[in-house]
């Protein structure tokens, strides 16, 4: 809708752009191209982590000039991870047009909290564009992070899948922060919450370097808790997030393990592969290949909390934590705890515990959100707003 009307939204306004590779229209042309061509007055680009075109894999990306258009371009995973005023001034309007992946891990959402809380300080209004929830709006899985493990990598009160745009997520972390930022979301027509990516009609653009795909997001609210491991979750290969093993791990035995669980929606295959980066580079290692045969059946923390107790079990003398990474990702250090002290199905009993937590979180959201369910069990689709090609 914004770009079908002009830019009605931004006339007239000094307007910064968060984005990156991700914000693209339906046919690929980059949103800032777009917005210029309707007369958005752009006057400088915020890039979240891995930077503007998603090449960075530090700790510490810089700011700079993009190329392309010739905007300063002011990283947000540098320095500071919160605008300054400096790098505010004489801006009327923060846009925001980011494709999230639908995992609390990933930390376009704690950007989007940063830029709103800084916005609530020095004035400039937020704008989100609202794009697809590509694991889908109808599931919500895992814990609601408590508040001692608050961190970058989990920065919202929300459970681990928590089923929500990032636009609402925007609305619902106003409120639940207090902040006094303008915030307004123009959501899109047509999508469903029932919806997964394939069934959006949208190009996949990778909005980090390791979502290789759908299937990469359907996988990630689980495996990502093998970062907090001393198993190589795949970085370094053609499939991060979806390979995880060690040198240690005989594979036949691990997938035979797992698969013995009848995890559902999900299969597992023994292989080796050596990754070129980050845990394991340059060493052979036995491990699986994870499989999503049910996308709707499929349970991913449920699944990779499974995968850790299974490896813990297995393989103890070669078994290590990263506990500060592990109970930030999780948010919590019951994982952590209980799998130590080999409690039986851990990924079984710690689910049963956390719905609970999740009835409290969906009544707690419910005024936040943009597109509502089905009565029926399917969505009914939004009739105004913007279209899934926002940008």
């Amino acid at each position: 809708m914004l770009l079908r009307e002009e830019g009605r939204h931004l006339r007239g306004k000094r307007v910064g752009l968060l984005t990156n590779q991700s914000g693209v229209t339906a046919d690929l042309q980059r949103n800032i191209e777009a917005l210029r061509a309707v007369g958005v007055d752009l006057r400088c680009l915020y890039s979240p982590e891995h930077g503007l075109y998603g090449e960075w894999t530090r700790e510490d990306v810089p700011s700079g000039t993009d190329p392309i258009s010739g905007l300063p371009v002011w990283s947000l995973y540098g320095p500071t991870r919160e605008p300054t005023a400096e790098i505010l001034a004489d801006i009327d309007v923060i846009l925001v047009d980011l494709q999230d992946i639908g995992t609390r891990y990933y930390t376009l959402l704690s950007t989007v909290g940063y830029v709103m809380r800084a916005a609530s300080e020095h004035g400039p209004s937020v704008l989100v564009l609202d794009r697809p929830n590509p694991i889908g709006g109808m599931l919500r899985e895992g814990n609601v992070l408590e508040p001692r493990f608050r961190s970058f990598v989990g920065w919202a009160s929300v459970p681990v899948r928590h089923g929500l745009t990032l636009g609402e997520l925007a609305r619902f972390t106003k409120a639940e922060e207090g902040l006094r930022c303008d915030l307004e979301v123009i959501p899109m027509e047509g999508w469903k919450r029932s919806m997964f990516w394939g069934e959006t009609g949208l190009p996949w653009v990778p909005p980090s370097p390791n979502a290789t795909g759908p299937e990469m997001a359907l996988l990630y609210p689980g495996t990502c808790l093998v970062e907090g491991t001393n198993l190589s979750e795949g970085r370094g290969t053609a499939f991060p997030f979806a390979w995880v093993g060690a040198p240690w791990i005989d594979p036949g035995t691990f997938a035979g393990a797992l698969n013995a669980l009848a995890l559902p929606g999900l299969r597992a295959r023994p292989i080796f592969f050596i990754p070129t980066a980050s845990k394991h580079a340059g060493a052979r290692c036995g491990g699986v290949a994870l499989h999503v045969t049910d996308p709707l059946q499929f349970r991913p923390v449920q699944s990779g909390i499974a995968l850790l107790e299974t490896a813990h079990r297995l393989w103890p003398q070669h078994w290590q934590w990263r506990a500060d990474m592990m109970d930030r990702l999780i948010g919590t250090d019951s994982v952590r705890l209980s799998i130590d002290q080999n409690e039986p199905f851990v990924h079984q009993s710690l689910s049963e515990l956390w719905e609970a937590e999740r009835a409290v979180f969906a009544h707690r959201v419910k005024p936040y959100g943009l597109y509502p369910e089905d009565p029926c069990g399917g969505t009914t689709a939004v009739l105004e707003g913007d279209s899934q090609q926002n940008g």
